[in-house]
């Protein structure tokens, strides 16, 4: 994974070659969801995934309407139980049929096979409680 920070003012960022990377990611805090860092970044990885490697807080479902081609996105922990992140939001988020959780039973069938391949068991059954 590639992961840069947004080009400001017109900066190039450092690259070794697109055959180093298989993932384009940025880095946003403070909301600087700029859709020119967006656009850049798609341009950068030339047809490969693109995320959010490091966020706070997250993006909002506004975001993702309006820049959808991101795969995902992860919370920078020092964002952890700050308002920002406990927001109705962040709640929203959540809840977008976008977002999988592990009680997800598309985000469990996606994920069998990875966990296959690195060696790690099946994921244990979904209490029902657990599901919405």
């Amino acid at each position: 994974m590639w992961t840069g920070p947004p080009c400001r003012n017109g900066s190039s960022p450092i690259i070794f070659g697109r055959q180093y990377f298989d993932i384009a990611a940025l880095d946003v805090y403070h909301s600087d969801f700029n859709p020119a860092y967006y656009h850049d970044l798609l341009k950068l990885a030339d047809g490969k995934p693109v995320t959010l490697a490091e966020v706070g807080p997250p993006p909002t479902v506004g975001i993702l309407n309006q820049q959808p081609k991101w795969t995902w996105w992860m919370q920078w922990a020092g964002m952890e139980g700050r308002a920002e992140s406990t927001s109705n939001a962040v709640q929203a988020l959540f809840d977008d049929p976008r977002s999988y959780s592990l009680s997800d039973p598309g985000y469990r069938r996606a994920i069998t096979p990875v966990r296959a391949v690195a060696g790690l068991p099946p994921l244990p059954p979904v209490a029902a409680s657990e599901t919405h």
